[in-house]
């Protein structure tokens, strides 16, 4: 007859505010294919004002990924800074708790 050991480990919640610094990270790529497509549709948008400038279509799209891609690298950038601030002050609180702890003599 098997008998049911219950699970006495706690259950740890998870929020919404749990490693910030990685979902920081993801938005980044889907961020920067966003602010692509705005750039394509910008030029769509323009309609037959693009035919009359030449090489308006070419500056709108350059300029797009110009800023696409300084905003999500600065967003992920800042992510990492978030994920490795987290991982210096959990090891610091290790290390604290390491100093703390009664020696025995």
């Amino acid at each position: 007859m098997h008998r049911c050991i219950p699970n006495t480990r706690e259950k740890e919640e998870i929020t919404m505010f749990d490693n910030p610094g990685t979902k920081i990270k993801n938005l980044a790529t889907p961020l920067f294919w966003i602010e692509m497509i705005g750039a394509v549709i910008a030029i769509l948008a323009m309609g037959d004002d693009l035919f009359e400038v030449p090489g308006i279509a070419i500056a709108i799209l350059a300029g797009g990924f110009c800023v696409a891609y300084i905003s999500a690298l600065f967003l992920a950038a800042f992510g990492e800074l978030v994920e490795t601030n987290t991982q210096i002050k959990e090891s610091n609180e290790e290390i604290l708790k390491k100093l703390n702890a009664p020696t025995e003599n």
